[in-house]
């Protein structure tokens, strides 16, 4: 990812990447551009052959590290910005709630069950 977007040549003052993918929900989330720039990566294939179709195919964006729902299958577009777009998404279905009665948005890395 990091050379597509340097290749691109990224937004100055950009801090945020919107990624949306062309399924058809168009699932999109924002990321951080520090975590676009460190690893993330663009998939095209796996285990020496092409994605497969529920698995993303032609591109996937894929976070290591981070909940699976950021890695955005049928990858279409890339946005970059100076805030997150807090998508309906991102406000209503991937927030956590926390122990202060607070609910967090934006839970990116997977942390260890309590279990």
């Amino acid at each position: 990812m990091s050379t597509l977007l340097q290749e691109a040549g990224v937004m100055p003052g950009a801090t945020w990447a919107l990624a949306e993918g062309a399924d058809g929900a168009a699932h999109a989330r924002s990321i951080p551009m520090q975590k676009m720039l460190e690893d993330a990566l663009i998939v095209y294939a796996a285990n020496g052959e092409m994605l497969r179709p529920e698995n993303g195919y032609p591109l996937r964006l894929f976070i290591p590290g981070w909940e699976g729902n950021v890695s955005i299958k049928w990858l279409r577009r890339i946005k970059l910005g100076d805030q997150p777009w807090n998508l309906r998404s991102e406000t209503a279905r991937y927030t956590d709630p926390m122990p202060d009665g607070k609910w967090r948005q934006f839970s990116f890395a997977m942390e260890p069950s309590r279990w």
